[in-house]
């Protein structure tokens, strides 16, 4: 039968155990150094402009990459003072 078939416990011998998925400690170690000192709304504000600047403005563009409604997403760029130059 087909791999996808069949229950993560018959996954064939040498195959590795990728459930959960999860990153190793050293890349969590890289990523937490990384991040030292970036707060969540600096995150944030540097997503939606990355989105933003990826779809050049179109905010129900950005929304729906974002996988979040256009309301929300105005909503957080209003919040984070994010406006068009």
């Amino acid at each position: 039968p087909p791999l996808f078939d069949r229950a993560p416990s018959e996954v064939p011998a040498g195959l590795p155990d990728r459930s959960p998925l999860r990153p190793s400690g050293e890349t969590d170690q890289r990523n937490a150094a990384a991040l030292a000192g970036y707060s969540w709304e600096e995150m944030e504000r540097d997503y939606i402009l990355s989105l933003l600047e990826g779809v050049k403005w179109n905010i129900a563009a950005a929304a729906r990459q974002a996988g979040i409604k256009r309301s929300t997403f105005t909503a957080r760029m209003k919040r984070l003072g994010i406006r068009k130059s």
